[in-house]
């Protein structure tokens, strides 16, 4: 117990002290970019930022986006900030080496880090020690980041009963994890390259249950017996299951569905499954895809299994309504899951997102076309 507070308690220390990096590694990197030194950026064979200069890229992001995009931004998806996003990847541009189809990554990125400066607002100045509002004023630090009229706006919101109700029912439910993540800011992709580097292995990525119980481990170096349980469970299914199999060893340990956040090492992962897992994008190539009938969605056959073929992508309409939902028990979680990825699937114009803030899923749609 004692360990899980002083975890909290430097998760919230490196939360401001990434804030202040930030402004650093951006002076920094634009007075590098004055004498010509543009940064190269590395990715992992999951498409994950990895070391050297994965860590500075994200403070970079997270240092732009807190000086492009209010604080009262509810909606990242909001088109009235296409041209702050566009501002943003043109800085990115300027001082990385960074192909035009990272875009996206970057964006979501963005769009976590601005969640994740807000929730500390809310969490360091706003809320007392039992999550109570906390009428304060306008920290000094951050005068040059927010305006009073955009603080007042955001305290406002926080004072609003039905925020308060969701975010103390959401805090409640977040309070006590089953696995607790425990490497603080450290994401998936830089840990892996840690553990390979350590190990001085020749291999490219590690099993994903591998990665999923060294990020479970705390400060005291040993995991907890229930992700222990896991793991071997892990590597009992590791040994039975075909190499075809479309759900991952590690989602089947957990029982749960696929998840997008999941680290999603290519084992009993199919080769369609990771391909062609939006309905977006029709791509398939590199001599590793096949058609399989089953594993295509809103697709006919394409191809042969090596060739390449590229169709023009699909244009949807935008959603233009949102509500936040939730199971009505905790047994219905799973099946909650496994229902809005097959939505989303199906139909093209519908979302769903994790909101950090309120730690609550939010579904957008046409309206009744997806009721």
């Amino acid at each position: 117990m004692a360990d899980d507070q002083h975890e909290e308690v430097s998760k919230k220390v490196s939360a401001e002290e990434e804030i202040r990096r930030g402004i650093t590694v951006m002076r920094r990197v634009v007075q590098g970019r004055s004498r010509g030194i543009i940064l190269d950026v590395c990715w992992n064979n999951q498409g994950q930022l990895i070391e050297p200069n994965g860590h500075t890229l994200t403070s970079f992001i997270g240092a732009l986006v807190r000086n492009e995009i209010p604080i009262t931004c509810d909606d990242w998806r909001n088109k009235e900030l296409n041209e702050s996003k566009e501002k943003i990847w043109s800085e990115i541009k300027r001082c990385f080496n960074i192909e035009e189809e990272r875009r996206g990554f970057c964006m979501k990125l963005a769009g976590k880090l601005l969640r994740g400066f807000r929730t500390f607002l809310s969490s360091k100045f706003l809320k007392d020690a039992d999550g109570n509002f906390v009428d304060a004023e306008l920290p000094k630090k951050y005068e040059s980041l927010i305006s009073a009229e955009e603080w007042e706006a955001f305290k406002s919101k926080r004072q609003d009963p039905v925020f308060q109700r969701i975010s103390a029912t959401n805090r409640e439910r977040a309070s006590s994890p089953a696995y607790p993540y425990r490497k603080g800011r450290v994401g998936y992709g830089r840990l892996e390259q840690s553990m390979l580097q350590k190990e001085e292995s020749s291999e490219t990525s590690l099993p994903a249950h591998v990665l999923w119980k060294e990020a479970r481990v705390g400060k005291s170096g040993v995991p907890q017996e229930e992700v222990l349980h896991v793991y071997q469970k892990c590597e009992e299914l590791s040994q039975s299951l075909s190499p075809d199999d479309t759900k991952g060893i590690l989602s089947r340990a957990l029982d749960v569905p696929e998840y997008s956040g999941r680290p999603n090492i290519p084992e009993g992962i199919s080769h369609c499954q990771l391909y062609l897992s939006s309905p977006y994008y029709r791509m398939v190539g590199k001599g590793k895809v096949h058609n399989e009938p089953e594993q295509l969605k809103n697709v006919k056959l394409l191809c042969d299994p090596v060739s390449l073929v590229v169709l023009e992508r699909m244009d949807f309409p935008d959603p233009v309504i949102k509500i936040a939902i939730e199971p009505k028990t905790k047994a219905d979680i799973d099946k909650m899951a496994t229902g809005l990825v097959k939505l989303a699937q199906e139909g093209p114009s519908f979302h769903f997102s994790r909101d950090e803030e309120i730690n609550q899923i939010v579904i957008e749609g046409m309206r009744e076309l997806h009721k």
